[in-house]
């Protein structure tokens, strides 16, 4: 996830101060390669939005694993309590559910709504500022397709953690 959001802030440093973003990114990758000349960072740019992909697909494997084991983990506290023949085993059912606390709402908050926000707001605005500044090229093209593959991921992510939920619950 710490990866996504560095990614992310690039793209903020981008957005808000392109000039100077881009003379640095060119300016540190001349030095690393050991060349005089400035660098398009075309290439570059291509590679930084294939990571953002990876890692927010990452980011979001794991938090599905995560929203997948708690119905599982509800089936089996009711299967050893009728077992049991009381509500014996509670921990991530109604009793902890039922006072759950203020902070773990939080942080819910953040790595549910605010971060894939985030994480559509940013590259969102920065295709749209790539496709203004460039001429249609094959570097804006795989931009525009890896951000295509991009908003895909983080609708269906926000439809398992939100809209299914919402579905289940009312059913």
């Amino acid at each position: 996830m710490l990866w996504a959001l560095g990614v992310l802030a690039l793209f903020a440093f981008e957005i808000f101060f392109p000039t100077p973003a881009e003379q640095l990114f060119s300016s540190i990758l001349a030095r690393q390669i050991g060349v005089d000349d400035p660098i398009d960072l075309g290439l570059i740019g291509n590679v930084i939005w294939i990571a953002l992909l990876l890692f927010t697909v990452r980011y979001f494997q794991a938090a599905a694993y995560v929203e997948r084991l708690y119905p599982y983990l509800h089936d089996v506290e009711a299967r050893l309590n009728e077992v049991l023949g009381r509500e014996f085993v509670t921990r991530e059912g109604k009793a902890y559910l039922a006072d759950y606390p203020k902070f773990q709402s939080w942080l819910a908050f953040l790595y549910q709504t605010a971060v894939p926000f985030l994480l559509f707001l940013l590259p969102t605005i920065r295709i749209a500022l790539e496709f203004q500044r460039s001429a249609l090229s094959i570097s804006l093209a795989i931009d525009i397709g890896v951000y295509a593959l991009f908003v895909w991921t983080t609708l269906r992510y926000v439809d398992m953690i939100h809209l299914r939920k919402k579905r289940k619950q009312r059913a």
